[in-house]
């Protein structure tokens, strides 16, 4: 029962991580990406791009699709794809906004 109540845990926090660091990312490429383009739409605040992302999240499930054997699995690498890929992807489109606007 305890394993499953970490699980779970983890699993929520993961959620609410991600939610949070691309709810940001999309807040940044809103202002600095569409926001210039079309000053008339609406403007956002970063928890409502938040509760975009949860939306977006459960319409949008990335199952693998596939049974792969842990031991050949790359759990280190997905884990730190989970935990770094929002913050690349700001990073390469802060480089885009830098050179190009």
């Amino acid at each position: 029962m305890e394993a499953f109540l970490t699980a779970l845990l983890i699993v929520g926090i993961v959620v609410v991580y991600g939610s949070f660091s691309w709810g940001f990312v999309a807040s940044k490429f809103y202002g600095w990406f569409v926001l210039p383009a079309f000053p008339t739409l609406p403007h956002f605040t970063v928890t409502e791009f938040v509760g975009f992302m949860l939306f977006i999240g459960v319409m949008t499930h990335k199952g693998t699709g596939q049974l792969i054997d842990k031991k050949y699995r790359d759990e280190v690498g997905e884990w730190a794809m989970v935990i770094l890929a929002p913050w690349l992807t700001l990073l390469l489109g802060w480089g885009l906004y830098s050179v190009f606007f």
